[in-house]
């Protein structure tokens, strides 16, 4: 007899009440996430079938070391609701530029681009749109390192199976796109090397979707520095250009809203947060974090301390 076929008493004597208590435990959270058992067995580091059989009582393997990684799991869960969180989307003028850029895209099927600092808000607001609307394909390009590597994301994005050559995969995404309302949205840019831009103009000359593709001012420079053929094929067909700027009071004070900051915590705020929504969410959660909900002037200078300095102002990369 194995270590997995145990006798209805062997079982019985692994599946103590408190362990039942564990996997129903489990079972709940499962059912409130919606998480499959696939995902679940994820988390805990085990086969599927694994915690199938757990939630059957019928696992006649290591029973006691799962249900230990499965309080660790539930705990850290239990601390997560505990934690300080973002603050909610917020509507801000970085979002109605984004979005209309995103839209004149999509209606007129054309390539458009974002541009802006790190940190403004463009892939929020970008993520944001694709969430309201259907048929967006939303990836981050970042270092893919070939033109292969961004095929396959864009492929994995529009949910085609992607193939061992590229040309193939090339050939299936404009299959799957053509004559579709699909817009693709393609994030940070800035690594992406320049002969990938072929692949984009092929994508969208032979499957006529739009295309938007969102990086900073260092991406538009790069190109222009570079100024090949290929580069100014792609640049030729860019029809709309979005310059995101950073962040005003006016924004700061739209994400804070729910914070309830008097003036003075809101200077603060935005002088610390060098017009970055990605800092000033992050500057709420730390002020949070030692704070509570009332959140001060001292508590935000605070939480200042606790982040990593900028350089050079707002910056141009990611």
């Amino acid at each position: 007899m194995t270590a997995l076929d145990k006798s209805p008493a062997e079982l019985a004597a692994l599946y103590t009440p408190e362990v039942r208590t564990v996997l129903d435990s489990l079972a709940t959270y499962m059912r409130e996430r919606e998480i499959s058992r696939k995902g679940a067995a994820r988390m805990l580091g085990c086969d599927p079938s694994n915690v199938g059989r757990l939630l059957r009582h019928v696992y006649g393997g290591d029973v006691a070391g799962l249900v230990a990684r499965i309080k660790q799991v539930l705990e850290r869960e239990h601390q997560r609701h505990r934690v300080p969180h973002d603050p909610p989307h917020a509507e801000i003028g970085t979002t109605e530029m984004v979005h209309r850029t995103m839209q004149i895209a999509h209606l007129e099927r054309r390539i458009a681009a974002i541009l802006g600092g790190t940190g403004v808000g463009k892939s929020v607001a970008a993520q944001e749109y694709a969430r309201r609307n259907d048929h967006v394909a939303y990836l981050v390009a970042g270092c893919t390192g070939s033109k292969g590597t961004l095929a396959r994301r864009i492929a994995e994005a529009l949910h085609v199976a992607p193939s061992y050559r590229m040309d193939r995969t090339v050939d299936r995404i404009i299959q799957a796109a053509r004559g579709t309302d699909w817009l693709l949205v393609i994030d940070e840019m800035d690594e992406v090397p320049p002969d990938s831009l072929r692949l984009i103009r092929e994508i969208h000359d032979a499957a006529q979707i739009g295309i938007v593709v969102i990086g900073t001012e260092a991406f538009l420079e790069a190109l222009r520095a570079k100024a090949s053929r290929v580069i100014n094929q792609f640049l030729g067909r860019v029809a709309y250009v979005e310059h995101v700027q950073p962040l005003g009071r006016d924004a700061v004070e739209a994400i804070a809203a729910p914070y309830g900051l008097d003036p003075e915590a809101l200077d603060v705020l935005t002088e610390t947060a060098h017009g970055q929504a990605r800092r000033v969410a992050m500057l709420l959660v730390n002020a949070q974090r030692a704070g509570g909900q009332h959140l001060t002037a001292k508590a935000i200078r605070k939480a200042r301390a606790e982040l990593m300095p900028v350089l050079n102002g707002n910056g141009g990369s990611h």
